[in-house]
């Protein structure tokens, strides 16, 4: 059996296994499948905490009108505009991306390992 530490990492050796790390989002910390960028490359959320409209929908609830809708963000034509746990718009299929959030999560691991080894451990801890 494999235990972790809080951090998710192997305390005996080797890349953590998938069951090891949680795929927490880090902006509403629930476990989750698929985390949400913005335009700029920040992540604005997860499946978890953020929820998917259609344009027309949205735009008849702000009062715009649904034939001429338009993303808030980028003011591209589009098909859906993704909503935060407020209902603010956060963007829409063109300009959002979706990541896998396991792979952020070994990438975050990765990351933390290597400053780990770089800094706190001086860089020779692991044989380097």
């Amino acid at each position: 059996m494999t235990t972790t530490n809080i951090l998710g990492h192997n305390p005996y050796g080797g890349m953590p296994m998938q069951a090891d790390l949680d795929a927490r989002c880090p902006v509403c910390h629930r476990l989750c499948d698929t985390l949400m960028y913005d335009q700029t490359g920040d992540i604005v959320g997860c499946d978890a905490c953020t929820r998917d409209v259609d344009i027309v929908d949205y735009a008849a609830n702000v009062g715009d009108d649904p034939e001429s809708a338009r993303c808030p963000i980028c003011g591209s034509l589009c098909d859906t505009i993704t909503l935060n746990g407020d209902g603010e718009a956060l963007g829409c299929d063109c300009c959002m991306s979706e990541r896998d959030a396991y792979d952020w999560a070994v990438d975050e691991h990765e990351a933390y390992m290597a400053w780990l080894r770089e800094t706190a451990m001086g860089g020779d801890y692991y044989g380097e």
